[in-house]
């Protein structure tokens, strides 16, 4: 269970092995979620054509913006993990309410504006960018600057390494 992996680590104090931990999760997620988004940020209309019918195809923009925000999704969920495990629920609760609030505003903001869904659509990812911002900084203690080097070395390489060690039983 990732939570009490989390708050056995942070309980006995060894931050490091937390980063690190953070790292291989949020590698793997990344991992499994960034071939789909490559491939439906490359070719969005023949898959919303697919799955909706032609006259769907003005989606494909939204598709690609909301692929953006997916990729933010592991950082932001560990991101939240770490601060529950870390006995910090009422800084990630503080956080999720300030998201809830800026994504109004950027909405009403970009309807207001005139920029439609698409508006809407890039306002809810920046509101996703600001939550994992906000998220490292609760956790800076623990997580240090963001190094992309350790999320690519503990979490992406890894995770691979450790799929091509143990192949999923056919």
């Amino acid at each position: 269970d990732v939570c009490s992996s989390d708050l056995s680590l942070w309980q006995h104090g060894k931050i490091k092995e937390l980063r690190e931990y953070f790292y291989e999760q949020c590698g793997l997620l990344t991992i499994i979620t960034l071939p789909l988004l490559v491939v439906l940020f490359t070719i969005p209309t023949p898959i919303v054509n697919l799955l909706g019918g032609s006259k769907y195809h003005q989606s494909s923009m939204l598709l690609q913006i909301f692929c953006f925000y997916a990729a933010l999704i592991p950082l932001d969920r560990y991101c939240g993990l770490l601060l529950n495990a870390g006995n910090r629920p009422k800084l990630n609760t503080l956080k999720v309410i300030f998201m809830l609030i800026t994504n109004v505003a950027l909405d009403l903001l970009a309807l207001w504006a005139g920029c439609g869904l698409y508006g809407v659509a890039a306002g809810s990812t920046v509101t996703f960018l600001i939550g994992v911002i906000i998220g490292w900084i609760q956790l800076k203690d623990v997580l240090n600057a963001f190094v992309p080097k350790l999320l690519w070395h503990h979490g992406v390489h890894r995770s691979i390494s450790n799929l091509r060690k143990h192949p999923a039983a056919n």
